[in-house]
């Protein structure tokens, strides 16, 4: 039976929204500045098996097999996907970070607190949960490298951070 690796399945759908996005806008005068694809919600029934190299086989399963009794309707798994965009600026413009009025350099605490009050990831954060976020000092660079990391350790976000007032 044919079928594809979780993570191939998750990229070809990912790949899909994007294609759908720039056809959206194809061709329009003006194109909207701003995501057109904002919250896309994907639940699929499938049959899930193991593959020799230990990654998770997604397999299709039609409508027909199920109805004639081909495939346990109880074994099949229901798989949702979410892919959400927010953007309150347009897009390729990154969310202004506000600056500390002084040369001194910044504090960890304070490039933590910049960068988790940004408008979008509060509204990541609404939507996927709170983040944690760590903080890591470039020498070379003079700035943060401000990561914020979901419930499971995943990064959502990573921001450098200039360390002085510009």
């Amino acid at each position: 039976m044919a079928g594809m690796s979780f993570g191939e399945l998750t990229q070809a759908v990912g790949q899909s929204l994007v294609e759908a996005q720039t056809q959206l806008t194809e061709g329009v005068v003006e194109p909207p500045n701003r995501m057109a694809l904002s919250d896309v919600t994907l639940e699929l029934k499938i049959a899930i098996d193991g593959s020799s190299e230990g990654k998770i086989k997604v397999m299709p399963v039609s409508s027909e097999a199920s109805r004639s009794g081909a495939v346990n309707v109880g074994a099949l798994s229901t798989v949702t996907m979410r892919f959400a965009a927010f953007s309150e600026q347009p897009l390729g413009v990154s969310s202004p970070v506000e600056q500390p009025q002084s040369d001194r350099l910044l504090t960890e605490k304070e490039a933590i607190k910049l960068v988790a009050d940004r408008t979008d990831l509060k509204n990541l954060a609404r939507a996927f949960g709170p983040f944690t976020f760590d903080a890591v000092f470039v020498v070379a660079k003079t700035a943060w490298l401000v990561t914020a990391k979901g419930k499971g350790g995943e990064t959502v976000r990573e921001i450098i951070l200039p360390a002085t007032k510009a």
